[in-house]
């Protein structure tokens, strides 16, 4: 009982270390395009879309320091792995758990309000947020890396969408596969918590929060690392999906904990 106390109270202390700033942000995304529209018809279809900190449960404020904010994230992973270890079998499925959501704050809370604004270019693989430019898929491997996972951020972002949905998932029967025409439907089935998602040309983070679902990502049509609603962004339309847990991905925490090697499916 002491022990199982312990691990409780571990956990409760490494999750608060963390806290969410709460602070409004406003993001507008602008769906359809002109075509051979005019452009009053045009303005009329301009949707603009509001949310804050609060309503989707996120910081969107970066830190003072991002070298400080991994190195703060690398000391409580190697807290949690030194208590991993000392676990039963069963204990250390529900520390897994607990590390799932831990690191999911980590890296939204973290992590990625450094990387806002950042801005896109296909050639881009900066290290460095808002230094730089960065592509689609070195945002995602970039900050994965900066978690802490054994990820080779360089060949990870060579890789189609798919390859890169199967390289997160590690099990790559639970890549979840669906069409645009299923989308919805596929959306709404999703838990709360942080996925991986590679649409047709384009990869990203797909944040479900109640109803609502999010995506994360290097954006090539506003040029620059974005939060939007899925309902309203151009970019996240596709024919096909693969999406990848993180948060709920017991064998991806297990990994983090004990640094070990997330090899990249190349085929």
């Amino acid at each position: 009982m002491k022990r199982v106390l312990y691990i409780l109270c571990a956990i409760h202390s490494l999750a608060c270390s963390n806290p969410q700033q709460q602070n409004k942000v406003l993001e507008t995304s602008i769906v359809d395009s002109p075509g051979a529209d005019s452009e009053i018809m045009f303005a009329e279809k301009i949707k603009t879309v509001e949310f804050d900190s609060i309503s989707c449960g996120l910081n969107f404020m970066p830190g003072k320091n991002y070298k400080f904010e991994k190195n703060e994230i690398k000391n409580q992973r190697d807290s949690l792995c030194r208590i991993y270890l000392k676990l039963s079998e069963i204990e250390q499925n529900s520390l897994l758990d607990s590390s799932g959501v831990i690191f999911t704050n980590f890296l939204l809370n973290n992590i990625i309000p450094y990387w806002y604004g950042t801005e896109w270019d296909f050639n881009g693989y900066t290290s460095t947020p808002n230094e730089g430019v960065i592509a689609c898929g070195y945002f995602v491997s970039t900050t994965l890396r900066d978690m802490g996972l054994d990820l080779n951020r360089y060949k990870q972002a060579q890789q189609g969408p798919e390859n890169e949905a199967k390289s997160i998932s590690i099990e790559t029967s639970d890549v979840l596969c669906f069409e645009k025409e299923n989308r919805h439907d596929a959306l709404q089935e999703l838990e709360q918590g942080i996925y991986f998602i590679g649409l047709d040309n384009h990869v990203g983070y797909l944040y479900k929060k109640s109803s609502q679902a999010y995506f994360i990502h290097s954006n090539y049509i506003d040029g620059r690392v974005m939060i939007e609603n899925t309902e309203y962004s151009e970019a996240f339309n596709s024919y096909n999906y693969n999406i990848s847990k993180i948060t709920g991905n017991k064998t991806l925490m297990k990994k983090w904990l004990k640094k070990e090697e997330i090899k990249v499916l190349t085929e």
